[in-house]
Order: structure tokens, then C-alpha cells, then sequence
């Protein structure tokens, strides 16, 4: 083996490091479903790339601090357990429709056009037990009625149904 051989096989590595970094990035920037944990959900004939948040952390900052919730984003919390499942609307920056399911993700109550920081922090929570409650922006949850089913069209690697 001569010397530029021993050469190429000590960068080999580097390169190919480098390479797979590359394709991960521009996979990140074009939003490639395949890098994604986001659940792909149907509900009211509309469908929703969700976000979902299944820890106490990440359900307490909810999509409080974001500027804005694309159309047909959502974001999606799940409960270890149904129950009466509050929310506010603290440091939001924009109006959502708040959809809250019960364990087998059937509608169970919605609130529309719930608006940012409304004093005195008011509190939504439903009329039944819920397990799962999807946000979204406001207007988009018109459609979405008491009965309605959420179907999941995409489990992501967290999903726990």
C-alpha cells in the first residue's frame, strides 16, 4: 500500500462523518418526516403534524413563548391518565382551539378562539375525563365536534396508544 492509499484510509472516516452531518442538516431544514417524532393525527377532516408532549415539563411550557402555530401544526399532550385535564393561557402570543379526547381519542370538549393571556388567567379544562388534548390554532378546530375520533395516520417512536 503506498502512501497516498495510507492517506485516503486515515480520511475515510472524517469524510464520511462529514458527509452523514450534511445530509442530516439539510434533512433538519427540509423537515424530512424520517427525522421527525411528530405524530401524524386526522381529526374533524383536517390533518395535523403534531408535536407531542408526554412529560410533566414539557406540558407545563405547552406552546406558551412561540410566536405562532402553523396551519395544520398541533401540538399534542398526553396523560398517563384521564382525568380533568386543565389548561391557561399563559405567556401565549396567539389565539388557539383547545380539543380534549378521551382514552380511545374521542372528542369530548372543545374550546375555540381562546385568546393570549386573558386575565385573570383563566383556566379551560373539560366536562368529562380526558387523556389527550390537542392545540391548535385558532379556526382551525371548526370543524371538530363532541363524538369526533382522532385517528393517528403516522406513530412516531414515543407513541404510546
Amino acid at each position: 500500500m503506498d502512501k497516498q492509499d495510507r492517506n485516503l484510509q486515515k480520511k475515510a472516516p472524517w469524510l464520511i462523518a462529514v458527509i452523514v452531518a450534511v445530509l442530516v442538516l439539510v434533512a433538519s431544514a427540509v423537515g424530512w418526516n424520517w427525522l421527525s417524532d411528530d405524530q401524524i393525527v386526522e381529526i374533524g377532516g383536517t390533518t395535523y403534524r403534531a408535536e407531542v408532549v408526554d412529560s410533566p415539563r414539557a406540558r407545563a411550557k405547552g406552546l406558551s413563548g412561540r410566536k405562532s402555530l402553523d396551519e395544520n401544526r398541533a401540538m399534542l399532550f398526553e396523560f398517563s391518565d384521564s382525568d380533568f385535564h386543565s389548561f391557561w393561557m399563559k405567556d401565549m402570543q396567539f389565539s388557539i382551539d383547545i380539543i380534549w379526547m378521551d382514552e380511545v381519542r374521542r372528542v369530548v370538549h372543545v374550546e375555540r378562539g381562546l385568546q393570549p393571556d386573558e386575565p385573570p388567567r383563566k383556566s379551560y379544562r373539560p366536562g368529562k375525563k380526558a387523556k389527550y388534548v390537542l392545540e391548535v390554532a385558532a379556526g382551525q378546530a371548526d370543524n371538530v365536534a363532541v363524538g369526533d375520533k382522532m385517528t393517528v395516520k403516522k406513530e412516531g417512536a414515543g407513541w404510546k396508544l
